[in-house]
């Protein structure tokens, strides 16, 4: 059960979000089809933005889990041979080894999340400006033709 268990999740997330996009879809075409198709020119800027960072985060994310497990090898080699290690007085070389790895891991992810953060404040803004957009023309199109569209339906 504990393995179906998140694939239920998900399929009952990803039926209901469908339904909700379908509802959401048909009420905005049908109170006012200007500014439905208004507000579908931000899913492709946004989707592009969003397309670019996967394949950045992609290509981060594997190089920061090789650097972690550079830095697990080294931890793992120096244990087994830590006889060896002693013997020769080698622990600062294996030390400076570790942390060498778990810095350049930490650094990629540094990294990663300041691309996150610039994607999100990407299509957080362009949501924005297309909200201000629709509010802007739908305010024009309630005052110069009501009979086009109410403020209450705005």
């Amino acid at each position: 059960r504990a393995m179906v268990a998140p694939l239920t999740t998900l399929l009952t997330q990803v039926l209901q979000n469908v339904i909700l996009l379908a509802g959401a879809a048909i009420m905005c075409f049908t109170v006012s089809w200007k500014l439905a198709l208004l507000s579908l020119t931000v899913v492709g800027p946004i989707v592009v933005v969003m397309d670019a960072f996967a394949r950045f985060s992609k290509q981060l994310n594997r190089r920061i889990w090789d650097s972690l497990a550079t830095a697990n090898d080294s931890a793992n080699q120096a244990f087994v041979n830590i006889r060896t290690i002693k013997a020769f007085s080698t622990e600062l070389s294996e030390r400076d080894k570790y942390d060498t790895a778990l810095h350049e891991m930490i650094g990629r992810a540094i990294i990663n999340a300041v691309a996150t953060s610039v994607s999100y404040i990407i299509s957080e803004g362009l949501e924005l400006g297309t909200m201000t957009l629709i509010l802007g023309f739908g305010g024009m199109m309630a005052i110069n033709h009501p009979d086009q569209l109410s403020v209450g339906d705005l």
